[in-house]
Formats: structure tokens, sequence, C-alpha cells
């Protein structure tokens, strides 16, 4: 019995050696960062890059709360984050005025479908993105510079 064992550890550790694991990239917290949005999907998985001229934004306070512009009207609510995943801990809440173009009020609502999706965020401090489930990349941000 103890001959299998030191087999198989001994083969176990060929094995980690011969096949390393790939690490996966961490990602930086999102508390107290801003963001400006830059590509967001079609739905389809295509990335389009956003042409408003004011963009849409997305701030994560450091006590826990987010808000942003989606395009025409403001949304605030409050996050969680554990590891890579990112829930909305209620549903967020926005201004209800009315759009001056078509494109913004597109826009706005593919951003605010879009976030209802996430389900995880990669933030490597220059870039965040917003994932579905799948690890489909639903919106992609610049870091706002102060």
């Amino acid at each position: 019995m103890r001959q299998f064992i030191l087999f198989t550890t001994l083969m176990l550790a060929v094995y980690s050696f011969i096949f390393p694991q790939a690490k996966e990239t961490e990602t930086l917290p999102l508390a107290g960062t801003k963001w400006t949005l830059d590509k967001i999907s079609d739905g389809n998985g295509i990335q389009q890059s956003v042409k408003l001229q004011r963009l849409p934004t997305i701030d994560f306070t450091k006590d826990g709360s987010v808000y942003g512009f989606s395009g025409v009207n403001r949304f605030t609510g409050t996050y969680k984050t554990e590891n890579d995943r990112l829930f909305w801990a209620r549903p967020l809440a926005m201004t209800k005025m009315m759009g001056i173009s078509e494109e913004a009020n597109k826009t706005e609502s593919m951003y605010i479908a879009q976030l209802g999706k996430v389900y995880r965020f990669y933030n490597d401090g220059e870039t965040l993105s917003l994932m579905d489930e799948d690890g489909n990349v639903l919106l992609t941000f610049t870091r706002t510079k102060m």
C-alpha cells in the first residue's frame, strides 16, 4: 500500500512538472475606480465602438455603491465582488429623462441590457471587461483619467 501511495505521489509530481497548470490572471479590484464605455456587444457577440458626444460611464466606490451615466439617464445602485464575480446587490435605479437622439436611446438600451447580464469582470488597471456567465465580453471600458 505504501508503495502505491509513493508511486501515485511521484507520478502526480512528474505530471505537474511536465504539464504545469496555467495560472489564472488575477483581476484588480473595482472599488474606487471610474470607467468610460468604449465598446458594447450587439447581442450577437460583436463588439461595437460607442460613438456618442457624451459617453456612458460607470463608477465603483469603495463603500459598495455604483453609479454612472447610461447615454441619456443616470443610474445608481450597489455592488459586491467575490474574486472575479460581480453582483448587483439590488436592481439599479435610473432617472427617466427623454433622449435627444435615437443613437443615444439605442446605446442606453443596449448598455442597461448588458449590465443586467454581467456575471464576472476583468480589470487590468487600464481596461475593464464585463462578461456574462460564459465569459463573453459584454462591455469594455477604459479607465477614466482623473
